[in-house]
């Protein structure tokens, strides 16, 4: 069973279908994606990592919060392993 990884994140970027968070932690998600031996890089806005929500249930799961606890799992899938959304909390 792959690994289940939880971080916490601040929201830099909240759409109607979408939202950015950057990990308070990057290197811990960087070591992260090469455990889970994920292929891709994590996306980069200037110098910080993002990770962009567009499942519509975890983004109506972050209720409107500036900061949230994400929770990720690798996957293989039909165009590779990727990353996969669990579960997403509002933190205060």
């Amino acid at each position: 069973m792959e690994e289940v990884y939880s971080f916490t994140a601040r929201v830099v970027e909240r759409g109607v279908r979408q939202i950015l968070i950057t990990p308070e932690e990057p290197q811990a998600l960087l070591e992260y994606f090469e455990r889970a031996q994920l292929p891709s890089k994590p996306y980069k806005r200037g110098k910080s990592i993002c990770v962009s929500i567009g499942r519509q249930a975890l983004v109506e799961q972050s209720d409107g919060a500036e900061r949230v606890q994400y929770v990720v799992q690798a996957q293989n899938t039909r165009s590779g392993r990727q990353m996969w959304g669990v579960a997403l909390a509002p933190l205060p």
